[in-house]
């Protein structure tokens, strides 16, 4: 089975996973037992999916984590924090590299990938950010991992526990207890990180002449060369016939009129030969956008997936009437639903309106600020005029429904605390 047929096959079963959950766990509370239960299973089946990948989804996250850090270090806001990466990772940048950006950054990366010690420099660089808040889950007693799993996922996102529990304290049942823990935020990263591996070319990685394209690319270019030849080669048998044609003419005049139709027949083989090599293109770039808009079903099942994970009646915490400011992420019309339920307003603040943060956070009683999709500017923003303002702030640590609805249910349950004690 060819890299191409590999990668389509993964594909699918990951759909058809994705699809089996959507169904399965629709209309169930996620505090019902059955919830709870349904999981176990689908994990199996997901790391199924992907078991015809040669490498673990674990060994490809430290590079997805830094390609993210060169993403965020935007040079107008931060302007040496990217070089400085770059330097402790032993890469070198070019001018030429830093005038395209963080796409040329993340190239020159791959480029170097092949050795050795850059791949050792990539996923020591990310544990060293790790081993410090790792004491927690070193330090808890085994009956105690799930508790202190859920508070540090809650505080320091999915993918720094996964990476503490399988390469710092490199334990497997710990591991698995962290995967039934958040088995919405690992399913959802085992995701990313197909995409992540196919966008790379990963298993292509470890060869010093690396090219970063698409394996649908790499094939059309195979068949494009392949057809490139069988036309230079007739074109030079064209060549060959002309100075025959030629030679003809200077022995013998009557054997003009057949080099003449021969000469023609050529042409006319090279003519299909061009016609037969668009075909060939047309129908590789039909696949590619079969495979993209596949692609695109993937991420929407995803995305459906994880809003069915949230009860229409999980509606323990109240609000009292405050105001949440949002910053960042999109579907706000789900979050202002799940809003409303808990007796609240919401103030929201995408991406793109940096404008619009002053006014929504000085108009809110709280900040929740979605750290995997907002970016440092208007993090900034955010954190400034909230202290300016004495309004507290709080991080959601999963771009899904579910880690806003937790972290929700977080504020509210503070706010009852807050109440008990006056």
């Amino acid at each position: 089975m060819n890299q191409l047929d590999k990668m389509t096959r993964v594909e699918e079963n990951l759909i058809a996973v994705l699809k089996q959950i959507s169904e399965k766990i629709d209309n169930i509370d996620e505090d019902d037992e059955k919830y709870k239960q349904l999981w176990h299973p689908f994990i199996i089946k997901i790391e199924e999916a992907i078991s015809d990948l040669p490498h673990k989804p674990i060994d490809i996250l430290p590079l997805f984590i830094v390609r993210r850090m060169i993403r965020e270090f935007d040079p107008r806001l931060y302007p040496k924090r990217r070089s400085m990466l770059m330097e402790t990772l032993q890469v070198k940048i070019t001018p030429k590299d830093e005038k395209k950006g963080s796409p040329g950054v993340f190239f020159r990366l791959l480029r170097n990938y092949y050795k050795p010690h850059i791949r050792s420099n990539v996923e020591d660089f990310v544990l060293f950010h790790t081993v410090d808040v790792a004491a927690p889950l070193k330090e808890a007693k085994k009956d105690e991992w799930p508790m202190v799993i859920e508070k540090m996922i809650n505080e320091l996102g999915f993918y720094t526990v996964w990476i503490i529990a399988d390469k710092v304290i490199k334990n497997e049942e710990l591991v698995e207890i962290v995967k039934e823990t958040a088995p919405d935020d690992y399913i959802e990263t085992i995701v990313d990180l197909f995409d992540f591996y196919r966008e790379v070319d990963y298993e292509n990685l470890f060869s010093p002449n690396y090219v970063v394209q698409s394996a649908q690319t790499r094939s059309l270019k195979k068949e494009h060369e392949r057809l490139k030849k069988q036309v230079s080669k007739q074109e030079k048998e064209t060549q060959k016939l002309k100075r025959e044609i030629h030679t003809a003419k200077m022995e013998n005049k009557q054997l003009e009129g057949q080099y003449y139709e021969l000469y023609e027949d050529s042409l006319k083989e090279i003519d299909a030969l061009h016609k037969q090599l668009e075909e060939e293109r047309m129908h590789y770039e039909s696949i590619i956008q079969k495979l993209n808009k596949t692609i695109q079903e993937l991420q929407i099942n995803t995305e459906n997936s994880q809003f069915s994970m949230i009860p229409d009646g999980e509606d323990r915490g109240d609000l009292e009437g405050k105001t949440i400011a949002l910053i960042g992420g999109d579907r706000v019309r789900h979050f202002q639903e799940i809003v409303e339920k808990f007796n609240g307003n919401l103030e929201f603040v995408s991406e793109k309106d940096i404008s619009l943060v002053e006014g929504a956070v000085s108009r809110s009683d709280v900040v929740f600020f979605f750290k995997e999709v907002a970016g440092h500017h208007l993090y900034r923003k955010a954190i400034q005029t909230a202290s300016k303002k004495g309004i507290p702030f709080r991080y959601v640590n999963s771009k899904g429904i579910s880690g806003f609805k937790r972290t929700l249910l977080s504020y509210t349950d503070s706010l009852e605390r807050n109440a008990s004690e006056v």
